[in-house]
């Protein structure tokens, strides 16, 4: 399927379906207030023939109204959807040109003391968590940010998740209706655990004595206003019995308060918790972890749509209170905020070990669209192979997802599973850190359960450990070499704990003089390859190429060159044997006029 092509006909049908709509609505409206207004006139006119005429005329002309009231809303409803859908096909196709900081770059997310994290772009603006995000829900933005944040080491996990995300993303049709469906309403960071905290509450009004009070209450106030009504009892009586309901309701207004505070603004969520819900219930899916997820979610007595639908209508109807007159009148009347307690607390104590089970469905899902969505914009990436052979990774036409297929250069990829280090050396911007990134990036997919951009790729999951980007802090009073030297530091505690790591490091001790630097950098390499560790090592440093006869079969030597032509620098971008022989550091200060 291409990408581009259906992302074109998906945004024509929706846009025109839009136009439509937005035709019919307004025919609606019209239509809306035109019974209004008949029925108006009707009323007045039937007032000729009495009070039965005025009511049947206002009761008729009414039905006609709320039937045309709730089509419209119906329609709106669809109308956004529809909107949303628009959307979504208008966000690929600028995605498909490298176009995306409409998607949430998960900034909130990065971790400047993570192994790889910041090394390799995971989060933040022109990220991959950018570029691949299609969240629907925050829980699932949270999900997608601990799959690349924390991959998997089990194989058995790592090959269901590719099944399920290859499944996924020949569904394009669902993924997007999921999304729309997503995006029919806001979230906070904090609603998850507001809800997860509020599921957990233990009951207070679930004693006999409320249930009396819920069914006597409202029986005495109509006794009490009849007989007002009637004479029988003066109306100053009625005023005084006011305090009776307002009273009962008064003596736990505090914990109705706070258990009421904790479900405010969640109606409007739990429907596009239950539309996320029916979604997934009615697709039929064929890879084991989608068919074990769907099946977590019909494992109760009630569909999680159906539950969350109900607790939506619960809430809706206990934020009925913020509405002074109507609030007043209800509690008066029925103790209206005691009824809505009650049914929360029916529905926690139906629901209270469901409702974790359901959001983790949801979660799950909701990242697995979005690496989905990325295979699907990427029809010539591969899953790669979980091996046990000698290689930790062996790809053949390994390319950066960030950089466009245009521009990208693809290069092999070879790290044995025993103790071996690949020297990379290049001069300036020949592609040294890029093809660093690359490597860690593909590995953090690979372990995601995501496809790669790759011609062939076999791997084996490992600890991942990068030093690229390091960094100095002045909050933490560290130097860019101190910082450096903590995450050598953190690499060589971690392998003496035993852990398989791959590791990249790019320009070893670049804050300390050459010397210093050369000999530094060769003790380092010599105690790595003291422990079963693999990696890259960018570097200008010629010198550590030369381990490769002292250290033969644990040390590889690959190079990117660069060549002047015509005084002109001319990078090919691709990986070659050897040590790197040209450098371009005076040529270019020379060339942008900072040295003769």
């Amino acid at each position: 399927m291409d990408p581009e092509k259906y992302y074109t006909e998906r945004l024509s049908h929706f846009s025109a379906k839009i136009h439509s709509t937005r035709k019919r609505l307004k025919m609606l409206a019209f239509l809306r207030m035109a019974v209004f207004l008949v029925t108006v006139i009707m009323v007045v006119i039937a007032t000729r023939w009495g009070m039965t005429s005025v009511i049947i005329s206002a009761i008729t002309g009414l039905s006609i109204f709320i039937v045309i009231l709730i089509r419209y809303l119906n329609i709106q409803r669809q109308l956004r959807k529809d909107e949303n859908l628009a959307d979504i096909n208008e966000n690929e196709m600028k995605a498909l040109r490298g176009k995306y900081p409409m998607f949430p770059d998960g900034s909130e997310f990065n971790d400047p003391d993570h192994p790889y994290l910041a090394d390799l772009d995971i989060f933040g603006p022109q990220s991959l968590f950018q570029y691949i995000n299609r969240s629907a829900s925050n829980i699932g933005k949270h999900r997608l940010a601990e799959f690349l944040s924390n991959p998997l080491k089990d194989t058995g996990i790592i090959i269901k998740r590719q099944e399920a995300v290859n499944e996924l993303a020949v569904r394009p049709d669902f993924r997007q209706d999921f999304q729309a469906t997503g995006y029919m309403a806001s979230e906070q960071p904090a609603d998850k655990q507001a809800l997860l905290d509020w599921v957990s509450e233990p009951a207070q009004f679930n004693r006999k004595k409320f249930l009396f009070l819920l069914v006597f209450i409202p029986v005495l106030t109509f006794t009490v206003l009849t007989l007002a009504f009637t004479s029988v009892i003066s109306p100053s009586w009625a005023l005084l019995y006011i305090t009776v309901p307002f009273g009962i309701t008064g003596r736990y207004l505090k914990t109705i308060n706070r258990k009421y505070g904790m479900l405010t603004g969640k109606a409007e969520l739990m429907k596009k918790y239950s539309g996320l819900f029916a979604t997934i219930e009615q697709e039929k899916f064929n890879s084991h972890e989608m068919a074990s997820q769907k099946q977590r979610l019909n494992s109760g007595n009630h569909l999680p749509s159906e539950a969350t639908k109900h607790l939506s209508a619960i809430l809706d109807a206990f934020d009925v209170r913020n509405n002074i007159l109507a609030g007043f009148l209800l509690n008066f009347l029925f103790l209206w905020d005691l009824i809505q307690v009650l049914r929360t607390e029916k529905w926690q104590s139906r629901y209270r070990d469901e409702l974790p089970k359901w959001l983790d469905v949801l979660a799950d899902t909701d990242a697995l669209c979005s690496l989905a969505n990325f295979h699907f914009n990427h029809p010539g990436s591969i899953f790669p192979e979980v091996t046990n052979d000698e290689y930790l990774v062996n790809a053949k036409g390994l390319g950066h997802p960030l950089i466009s297929a245009a521009k990208r250069i693809n290069n092999p990829a070879r790290l044995l599973c025993r103790r071996h280090f690949t020297i990379v050396s290049g001069a300036n911007m020949a592609g040294k850190s890029t093809y660093l990134r690359t490597v860690g990036i593909t590995m953090v997919l690979a372990m995601a359960g995501s496809a790669v951009i790759a011609e062939e790729m076999t791997f084996q999951p490992a600890g991942l450990v990068t030093s690229i980007r390091t960094r100095d802090s002045l909050q933490k009073n560290e130097s860019y070499f101190y910082a450096e030297l903590k995450k050598l530091k953190y690499i060589i505690e971690r392998l003496q704990k035993g852990e398989r790591l791959v590791i990249l490091l790019d320009e070893i001790l670049k804050g300390t003089n050459s010397k210093d630097k050369q000999g530094g950098s060769i003790a380092l390499l010599e105690k790595l390859l003291r422990f079963d560790a693999t990696g890259l090592i960018a570097t200008h440093d010629l010198a550590l190429g030369e381990m490769e006869q002292t250290h033969p079969g644990n040390i590889t030597n690959k190079c990117f060159e660069v060549i002047i032509e015509n005084d002109t620098l001319v990078f090919d971008y691709k990986l070659k044997d050897g040590i790197a022989r040209q450098m371009n550091a005076t040529f270019l200060m020379k060339k942008m006029g900072i040295t003769d």
